[in-house]
């Protein structure tokens, strides 16, 4: 007879890590077998509602000894998160705009059924109803409602890490005391956050996060910066100089609004084992410079002629790549179609943000960009887009859209590959 102790238990925790937090409680009441499956999915991740904060605090006045007994559960603890507010602008699409867009409030989730009151030391779901007020921008607050928002203060906060010590992801961005906790954290969070390796923002600079982040340089995996001059632990200089210093880094976001000739591979070339990367920049490099770039990362790592057409894999780690440019050089294409590892990188997504597709093929031969789809059409999530103003209605969506299937149907790639076209009036798939 089939039974549910034949999964394999990791299966159980995948499946519980999906649910919604109400479910995985319940099934921390069907039996003791399944608490002990349950437990770890249900406080994984920590939600500092303003509720939340209210009740840890009053457990954290406790005595030492009933302190520990309401934070039993605080070595399962994986993730602390302050519930998101509305929607913000997305630092990804601020080239594609000359004049900055409105940006609509997303409804608010409304909660009808009441939380029941729990006996664990923690409640882990967001509570909306509670939270409507909380999480506002503090900006926009005046100085009563803000002083109403639930915080933690130094000795609390730091209390309450130590409680969690197999912390590995922090994202605090969308508390009205950000900069409160990152302050703290930059100061004295390194005693207690033996294994973070993500400090999650959502904007593209601030000085404050990146200070933090270096603090824990030795366990950071996941790290976004936008390219700028950053003044940390008595240092001085850009991403280049401090990204070496952070020794297990597998996922970087960078953001390049400013240097007009940084490429994607000096990014590679100081970290050379990464696993997703993310690489968004404004300026449309020339084809000699990304020659030179890549170059310069050939000497660091192997010695292979930069003009070779030889198949010469290189970052044999690297498994997502997402590409942001006004336009894809030949240096690029020549990365892309002979050093990367079809097998390996299973996802790739290029962003062309002036360009149309029949220019492209035009700055290009037809024998180039042919090789350079005919490979790229073997990776397993392939997305290509191209971005552009729109040319006096002379060239629809549509059209491109056709051009590059036709295209594909020519070469003879027959395995789908995701294409997108959009200009400034519509978009299209």
């Amino acid at each position: 007879m089939f039974t549910f102790q034949k999964i394999p238990v990791e299966i159980h925790y995948k499946v519980l890590e999906l649910l919604p937090k109400e479910s995985v409680f319940e099934c921390m009441l069907v039996s003791k077998y399944w608490s002990t499956l349950a437990i770890p999915a249900y406080y994984n991740t920590i939600y500092l509602s303003g509720t939340n904060i209210e009740f840890l605090n009053s457990k954290l006045l406790l005595d030492d000894n009933n302190q520990d007994q309401q934070f039993a559960y605080g070595s399962l603890v994986k993730s602390l998160i302050s519930p998101e507010f509305h929607s913000t602008v997305d630092a990804n699409f601020l080239h594609y705009n000359s004049e900055p867009e409105d940006i609509e409030e997303g409804e608010e989730e409304e909660e009808g059924e009441e939380e029941e009151e729990e006996e664990y030391f923690l409640q882990t779901v967001q509570q909306q109803d509670d939270d409507d007020n909380n999480n506002t921008i503090a900006s926009d607050m005046d100085e009563e409602s803000f002083a109403l928002i639930p915080v933690f203060n130094s000795k609390s906060f730091l209390k309450l890490l130590s409680y969690m010590p197999n912390l590995k992801k922090i994202d605090l961005f969308t508390s009205a005391y950000y900069e409160f906790y990152m302050t703290i954290l930059a100061s004295q969070g390194s005693k207690y956050l033996q294994h973070i390796e993500d400090i999650s923002i959502h904007a593209a600079y601030h000085e404050l996060h990146f200070t933090v982040c270096y603090q824990f340089r030795h366990t950071i995996t996941h790290l976004e910066v936008y390219y700028a001059t950053y003044y940390v632990n008595h240092l001085f200089g850009d991403p280049l100089y401090f990204l070496p210093h952070f020794k297990r880094l597998t996922n970087i976001t960078l953001r390049n609004f400013e240097r007009q000739d940084l490429t994607l591979f000096d990014i590679l070339a100081v970290c050379p084992h990464l696993a997703v990367l993310d690489f968004d920049s404004n300026f449309d490099v020339s084809d000699h410079l990304v020659r030179r770039s890549f170059k310069s990362m050939l000497d660091t790592m192997i010695d292979i002629p930069a003009n070779s057409t030889t198949v010469v894999v290189l970052h044999s780690h690297l498994k997502i790549l997402d590409l942001t440019l006004p336009k894809l050089s030949s240096g690029y294409i020549r990365y892309l179609t002979h050093h990367t590892d079809v097998k390996q990188l299973h996802t790739l997504s290029i962003t062309l943000f002036d360009s149309h597709f029949d220019d492209w093929i035009k700055l290009n031969s037809i024998d180039t960009v042919t090789d350079f789809i005919k490979r790229l059409s073997k990776i397993t999530h392939l997305h290509f887009c191209t971005r552009f103003v729109s040319r006096d209605g002379s060239l629809d969506e549509l059209v491109e859209a056709n051009c590059f299937q036709e295209f594909l149907d020519t070469v003879h790639v027959f395995q789908p590959v995701y294409y997108e076209t959009y200009s400034n009036q519509q978009l299209t798939y």
